[in-house]
């Protein structure tokens, strides 16, 4: 993938771990309960931007040839671990 051509922004939220260790504190002190979430293959559920087309090669083991022997390509519809832009895709979705 090429910036600027491929995609043109790659950015995903992130947290500061003193912001972490503040927020674990208050909440000991407040004697307050806290929560986390982990979402198993978030990557996969967030859709490309509207106009994007990615195109990737068949996995090995799935090959399919087009019917003048051609070498077939999957459109992606949803991102995919690997993509440059799948963290900011998914905080979008």
């Amino acid at each position: 993938q090429i910036e600027g051509v491929d995609f043109f922004e790659t950015w995903a939220p992130v947290v500061q771990w003193t912001t972490v260790r503040s927020m674990m504190t208050l909440a000991a002190k407040m004697d307050l309960q806290s929560a986390q979430a982990d979402i198993t293959a978030a990557f996969v559920h967030a859709p490309l931007d509207p106009g994007e087309e990615i195109y990737v090669k068949q996995p090995r083991g799935h090959e399919r040839q087009s019917p003048d022997g051609k070498e077939l390509v999957l459109k992606l519809h949803r991102s995919v671990y690997g993509l440059r832009q799948s963290s900011r895709n998914f905080f979008q979705y």
